[in-house]
């Protein structure tokens, strides 16, 4: 309850924290103008750029000094420029993650494990040094408490900035404090290296928050903004401080709000504190952070996600406590750099939609006038609307790492830097979307699957956020327009400003050339998102197999074509399935080579990865359960599958009275059994389906785990038939072999006219009992029966019970509805079959009722079953 209640304060905190501060800001943030913004922003010299960028990463660089002070300590025998490039990587993924410090304590964990082989002691150094790296702004926190700096405008109309202030500038104080009790009770006392680490750490501390203090200051000098070192100093604090106690990644939007609303306080007009404040975020946090992806791109190549869970597995209870107070689930760790190039992908595609809403440079426009056609910067412009679209709609592709769309990215990418500096020499752009190119040349390695499925909510979430970027971009257009027709001369306004229906226009033929260009280029990679190769369902190659390998009671299923074949990389293993929506679903458990099912099953969950896919085993046995749990999978129980022992099966007996009465009733009324083997005729054939119409009675048929009729299929097996004393067709059963060197044999279809008497089902199992156990075989499968408790109990997980439901009003069985009364007239036993999924359970059951409701077969070639060559 505890743990819950601060994974909740974790998430409504930040949330209530923004909202207020949002809200006494909102006035200050209503009066910015977009369209003097963005002229700003573009009129920005080369060496002004230049002048932030540096500065920004040298305030960046001196935090490498905290990893300089703990690789010192450990004494870790790591290269200085390892030590620079593990510090730098650190460092800025910490900075845009998050103040809390797991992000950083994470990283530096994952690095330094290799040169140290006491992973307790490097686990509680790092635990121990992430608080320390906080104490700097600590400090700094003393200037406006005491007055050494005054925020005295802000603290009039935001006065709860002074707790915030006081409690941050008594953590320092209280951390040392309650170290010190806390190595005093264990009597334990700090060496001079320990005591030389925590000073030093304090001290890197307050050089990073003064350094970034400097970069903001810098930044404003730069940008020709009137304010001093100590009146910026003083809102830089206050506003760190809302940022650090919001727990809010980055102090986004709660750092900025207070800047902006206390650069208004100094006359600063809010476009351009805005300015200052975008300009901070980019040189100070997002280009840094980039940098940090590309060297962490190079450092993780070689290390996997496997090897870093086990890593952090082995030190868990280390963590325990930092966890406790992060807001950063370590998990996020091994994919979060993919997921910022997907981000930068999807940004790109903005960027190039808002350089087309707003106006290019005055002089670089009318220097393209005379180097350019206008036709041509016309066509530029659509185009880059086109790529940026584009873009947006790769970028989920691009988190998903489908091998096609990164090759279509980063040709799109290549063409919207061309396009972006052809309509107007805006080389900013261009340059910016060159760089994210070589970021995704150097990710190549990550892409590795065919394809990714769309989703109905996939699909709707993309064109709700295609919708809502279409409508900025229009906007910030709309917006603009009024403003740029007052400053932009008569002759190169055509080129310069673009009319409200313009916009639209342009973003439906944007649209448009977007979907258009990704059909064709999808096109080409058709095939391969078909399951080819090991999948292909080759039944001379399933009835080869079958001779040397045993079956289970689902295997003969194979035969209906409806379902596709994966075979291990030895071909000793064979699993049939069908892909439903975002799954493939395996029906039964794996059958051949006991050895390698446990590889078999990795094989094919790399095989479903490789198409974005998930894995489900549906109705497997209790024996395998172990080689699933080790691969990942959770279980639901779907019911019982009935058998019966055909060595102890006996109509005689008191017990068996009722059954001797329903086969003798049958026989004096006449009614005769028979045992046909195929090939059979067509006038039986013509027999069988109108009795199999007759009981469907307009339903449709079912398929991949229940049978269904088709005449190839029916072919293949004898055939249990019951007639009345004229000859006519009354009930069918389908034989089913198991493949397991006779020991075995089950039913598939069972069917009846409507006209039969009670008892007819009765008569046709025991006719069929006794003449499987007269040819020698041990045991018959009556097939799966639901439990009626599964789900039920009131300790259940909301997604069982609500799998449940799914499971007892779907698809699942209608022969064997009433399959559980027979577990007494024929002794039968019983074995619990489960399901094997990896996640949601509801959608996973919802998907199987799906796949179940309707029969899917294929067109194939005549087939031969294993069981013609010999039924006993």
């Amino acid at each position: 309850m505890k743990t819950l209640m601060i994974r909740i304060f974790k998430i409504v905190f930040p949330i209530l924290l923004l909202l207020v501060i949002y809200m006494e800001g909102k006035k200050e943030i209503h009066t910015l103008r977009a369209g003097d913004l963005l002229l700003h922003i573009k009129s920005m010299m080369p060496s002004q750029i230049a002048g932030m960028l540096s500065i920004g990463i040298f305030a960046i660089g001196s935090m490498v000094l905290y990893d300089l002070l703990i690789i010192r300590y450990l004494n870790l025998p790591i290269p200085f420029a390892k030590q620079v490039k593990f510090g730098w990587i650190s460092n800025t993924f910490n900075n845009v993650i998050g103040f809390g410090g797991f992000a950083g304590a994470s990283l530096r964990g994952l690095f330094y494990k290799r040169y140290e082989k006491d992973l307790s002691r490097l686990i509680s150094v790092i635990v121990w040094t992430t608080p320390l790296m906080l104490t700097g702004l600590s400090l700094l926190a003393w200037l406006p408490v005491t007055g050494i700096v005054s925020i005295k405008p802000l603290l009039e109309t935001h006065s709860w900035l002074f707790f915030a202030l006081s409690a941050i500038a008594l953590y320092l104080p209280g951390y040392l404090i309650i170290s010190r009790l806390s190595l005093a009770k264990k009597g334990v006392s700090l060496s001079k290296n320990d005591i030389i680490l925590v000073v030093g750490m304090i001290g890197a501390s307050l050089i990073e928050w003064l350094f970034a203090s400097l970069t903001l200051f810098s930044v404003s000098y730069i940008l020709k903004i009137p304010i001093s070192y100590e009146h910026l100093l003083a809102l830089f604090i206050a506003a760190a401080v809302a940022g650090a106690i919001s727990l809010i990644p980055g102090g986004v939007g709660s750092f900025d709000l207070i800047m902006l609303i206390g650069f208004q306080l100094y006359g600063i007009s809010s476009e351009n504190a805005l300015l200052v404040l975008i300009f901070y975020r980019l040189f100070y946090y997002i280009i840094p952070w980039i940098i940090g992806l590309v060297l962490a791109s190079t450092e993780f190549v070689s290390q996997t996600k496997k090897i870093m869970f086990t890593t952090f597995a082995k030190t868990k209870k280390s963590l325990l406590w930092w966890e406790s107070i992060s807001v950063f689930p370590k998990s996020i760790l091994y994919n979060v750099s993919h997921w910022a190039l997907a981000a930068l992908i999807f940004l790109s595609g903005l960027l190039l939609l808002l350089s087309a809403a707003t106006p290019g440079i005055l002089e670089r426009l009318k220097v393209a006038e005379n180097l350019l056609s206008s036709p041509l910067m016309n066509l530029s412009h659509q185009l880059s609307v086109t790529s940026g679209i584009i873009l947006l709609i790769l970028a989920r592709s691009i988190l998903h790492r489908v091998k096609p769309a990164y090759k279509l990215t980063f040709a799109v990418l290549i063409a919207g830097a061309v396009f972006t500096f052809s309509k107007g020499f805006d080389y900013e752009e261009a340059l910016f979307l060159l760089f994210i190119a070589m970021l995704l040349k150097l990710s190549q390695h990550r892409f590795y699957r065919v394809s990714y499925p769309i989703t109905v909510t996939s699909m709707f979430v993309e064109i709700l956020l295609l919708i809502i970027v279409l409508t900025l971009y229009i906007l910030v257009g709309f917006l603009n327009e009024p403003f740029l027709t007052l400053k932009v001369p008569a002759e190169i306004r055509d080129l310069f400003v673009l009319q409200p229906k313009e916009l639209l226009i342009s973003s439906l033929i944007g649209l448009v050339l977007a979907i258009l260009l990704i059909i064709i280029s999808y096109g080409f990679y058709k095939q391969r998102t078909i399951f080819q190769g090991k999948t292909i369902l080759d039944i001379k190659q399933v009835e080869a197999f079958l001779k040397n390998y045993n079956g289970n009671a689902l295997t003969h299923l194979i035969f209906l074509k409806d379902k596709q074949a994966f075979w291990n990389k030895t071909g000793h293993v064979l699993m049939m399935y069908r892909k439903m929506g975002d799954s493939l679903v395996v029906l039964g458990d794996p059958i051949g080579e006991p050895g390698e099912f446990r590889s078999a099953i990795e094989e094919f969950q790399l095989f479903a990865d490789q198409y974005g896919l998930a894995s489900v085993f549906y109705q497997i046995d209790k024996n395998n359960l172990s080689l699933y749990h080790e691969t990942g999978y959770d279980f639901f129980k779907l019911g019982e599958e009935a058998y019966v022992d055909l060595n102890v099966f006996s109509l005689s007996g008191k017990k068996n009275a009722s059954l001797r009465a329903v086969k003798n009733k049958f026989e004096r009324e006449g009614f005769q059994f028979e045992m046909v083997s195929p090939p059979f005729s067509t006038s039986l054939l013509e027999e069988l389906e109108h009795v199999s119409t007759e009981w469907l009675g307009g339903k449709k048929e079912k398929g991949f785990s229940l049978g269904f009729f088709d005449r190839d299929y029916i072919q293949l097996t004898p055939l249990a038939v019951l007639r009345d004393s004229e000859g006519q067709l009354k009930a069918f059963a389908t034989i089913m072999p198991v493949y397991d060197n006779g020991e075995s044999l089950s039913i598939d279809l069972m069917r009846h006219t409507s006209d039969t008497p009670n008892g007819t089902m009765d008569m046709l199992f025991l006719s069929i009992l006794q003449h499987a156990r007269d040819k020698g075989y041990r045991w018959f499968y009556l097939g799966m029966a639901p439990l009626s408790n599964v789900g039920q109990s009131r300790y259940s997980f909301v997604s069982e019970k609500i799998a449940a439901l799914i499971y007892k009003h779907g698809n699942f069985v209608y022969q064997f509805k009433g399959i559980r009364k027979y577990k007494e007239k024929f002794r039968g036993r019983w074995e619990p079959k489960y399901l094997a999924y990896r996640n949601n359970l509801p959608m996973t059951m919802l998907q199987l009722s799906l796949l179940i409701s309707k029969k899917r077969a294929k067109p194939g070639k005549e087939i031969v079953s294993p069981m013609q060559n010999g039924e006993k």
